[in-house]
């Protein structure tokens, strides 16, 4: 079993971030995880996106789970070993930050150590550990584009005082959509 299931959502049209995606995954010196993708071959949006989430979540083997979409990539070679030091004592998840694009570290100075705030904390800022997401995936379930700040606001409500914070710069996004939804192609 991994540590660590790499969930990533691929948009087939975009093919060039997925193998930077990858790329940025084999570049970890602690080679302890499975990535898990699941392909959206024609664009259909944030819905079909968490119907992903739920499927990949649902085949996933790693103690925990992070989501790197394919826009996504690790920065931090080291990344895999300092979530693995972090969750020494199984802690349900560890919040980190990652860097969206021109806006800079998220979650910004503001809102570090403190509840996730919309448009500060998505998908690529923590790992869960498995358990706790399958226990909160139904938040996926409610048909609205937020939904997986929904998913991390719970998990938060009822463990925020046993999740990790480790004040390092993990992820890169290029972009960040801040809780504004996407077109969704029919």
């Amino acid at each position: 079993m991994a540590f660590l299931s790499v969930i990533t959502r691929h948009l087939i049209s975009r093919p060039n971030y997925l193998i930077i995606n990858q790329a940025s995954l084999s570049m970890q010196y602690d080679p302890d995880y499975e990535q898990i993708v699941e392909v959206d071959e024609i664009g259909k949006g944030w819905q079909y996106a968490h119907e992903l989430s739920k499927r990949a979540a649902a085949k996933a083997q790693g103690n925990y789970v992070l989501t790197l979409d394919d826009d996504d990539m690790l920065i931090n070679p080291e990344a895999i070993h300092l979530w693995k030091a972090a969750t020494i004592n199984n802690p349900p998840g560890v919040i980190h930050r990652s860097w969206i694009g021109e806006l800079g570290p998220l979650p910004d100075a503001a809102h570090w150590q403190k509840r996730p705030d919309m448009g500060q904390i998505g998908s690529d800022n923590f790992i869960l550990r498995r358990d706790i997401l399958l226990l909160y995936l139904h938040q996926l379930d409610e048909g609205c584009y937020t939904s997986d700040y929904d998913l991390i606001t719970a998990v938060y409500r009822d463990h925020g005082d046993k999740i990790i914070w480790l004040d390092k710069i993990l992820c890169w996004s290029l972009r960040r959509s801040m809780g504004r939804g996407e077109a969704v192609n029919p």
